[in-house]
């Protein structure tokens, strides 16, 4: 991996992998609903589609039309710390695709026709993502449990937000926060580094010009405690429940991402056994760790009928009760280590997933350098583990659980007591 800084501040980092036939690109851009707030919230989302409606050189038509001719994928999304706008394409499409990304990142027009098209477009797509309970369950928790950070507001916003954005309110949002010294590009794939040199110093990325950056100063985050529940009328009861826990710069948070694993992360781990394989009251169960710049939230997540919460929380509780005053054993960390350090292994054999962690890695000032980070995994203790699971759930921390579906009778229900 190679990094370097244009003139104008944009981050560029390169990973040549002369054995494979793409090429994947992406610019991620420090944004996104933790740069929000309640009167906006859903905005950064917004403008992320509006990049794709055309610029003063492509119509909407062009930049679809363009895409798929290339063959590959062409495509963005928005995250609560970031958006990437990224492409995938064969070797020989890398000038054309690169020209595409750039322009489409930096050159967007804020169409209002395609404005008010698009403010329909996300309100369905608002409307959809309720419609499905873990979706649902999901955005409740968040909220729930850091009602006064924007971590807690939902990336695609609220209908009322939506209708409310302008070319104006669109174009300001965009211009504050699309500045190069808060942008980053990164490519992973078969290329020429020199040729590839000369397009990016040619590329409408390098002719941005410095510009004041928009420095977000965060509120520190102020966990909740609490049951939140969605009454509905549907098959099972859709549960998330989030636990605070460290953000991604913290040394601990390797032990928290292992603790995940033994609990939920696989086939052999403790509560798909106990709740599934010895059970049967449920058909999955998750456990992952969602990391930010300032904080992190530490998930449970699974489905099941209603009649079964009680039966549920008391095995969930049971076994992390178990691992608080015992730890685990001495397999089950090994098996969670090798997962985890298998799995980041496999994502440098992809163009799309190296590029991605390259990308994360600049623009968060994170490592993702594969040897440092399986060092760091097999130095975490048995110790390290019991240290997280009780930094996450002892009884003096926030707890919050979300559920949707038949929540009669449930509005004190705890998943640990």
């Amino acid at each position: 991996m190679k990094t370097f800084e244009l003139p104008n501040g944009l981050r560029v980092v390169l990973e040549p992998m002369p054995y494979m036939r793409s090429v994947s690109m992406g610019i991620y851009v420090d944004c996104g609903s933790a740069y929000e707030n309640k009167l906006n919230n859903g905005i950064s989302h917004f403008v992320e589609h509006l990049l794709f409606k055309g610029t003063k050189k492509r119509t909407a038509e062009m930049i679809s039309e363009e895409a798929d001719e290339l063959g590959g994928t062409l495509n963005a999304y928005t995250a609560e710390e970031c958006i990437c706008i990224y492409v995938k394409v064969l070797k020989n499409d890398v000038k054309r695709a690169l020209d595409l990304l750039c322009d489409v990142a930096t050159d967007p027009i804020f169409d209002e026709e395609a404005i008010e098209n698009e403010k329909r477009v996300i309100i369905e797509e608002i409307l959809s993502a309720d419609d499905n309970p873990e979706d649902a369950a999901q955005e409740m928790l968040m909220s729930g449990m850091l009602p006064d950070h924007p971590i807690g507001m939902p990336v695609l916003g609220n209908v009322e937000n939506v209708e409310s954005f302008n070319k104006h309110k669109l174009e300001s949002f965009y211009k504050a926060h699309f500045v190069p010294q808060s942008m980053v590009l990164s490519i992973a794939g078969c290329f020429d580094e020199n040729e590839m040199l000369s397009l990016i110093n040619n590329s409408s990325l390098a002719c941005l010009s410095k510009k004041e950056m928009n420095n977000t100063v965060h509120a520190k985050a102020e966990f909740s405690s609490g049951t939140f529940i969605s009454q509905r009328d549907i098959g099972q009861l859709q549960l998330v429940a989030g636990f605070p826990c460290v953000s991604r710069h913290d040394d601990a948070l390797c032990a928290f991402v292992l603790l995940a694993g033994v609990l939920a992360g696989d086939g052999s781990s403790r509560l798909f056994r106990g709740l599934r394989e010895q059970n049967g009251l449920v058909y999955n169960v998750d456990a992952t760790v969602a990391e930010y710049r300032d904080m992190g939230v530490f998930l449970i997540n699974t489905a099941f009928s209603a009649e079964n919460a009680n039966a549920v929380s008391k095995i969930v509780n049971d076994q992390i009760k178990d691992v608080i005053k015992n730890g685990v054993s001495p397999k089950e960390l090994e098996r969670a280590k090798r997962s985890v350090i298998t799995a980041l292994e496999l994502e440098t054999e992809g163009t799309m997933s190296q590029m991605s962690a390259n990308g994360k890695a600049v623009l968060f000032g994170i490592d993702c350098n594969v040897e440092n980070l399986r060092r760091k995994y097999m130095n975490v203790t048995n110790e390290d583990i019991i240290s997280a699971a009780r930094s996450a759930f002892l009884s003096g921390n926030a707890k919050a659980v979300a559920l949707v579906g038949d929540c009669e009778g449930l509005e004190d229900f705890a998943l640990i007591y």
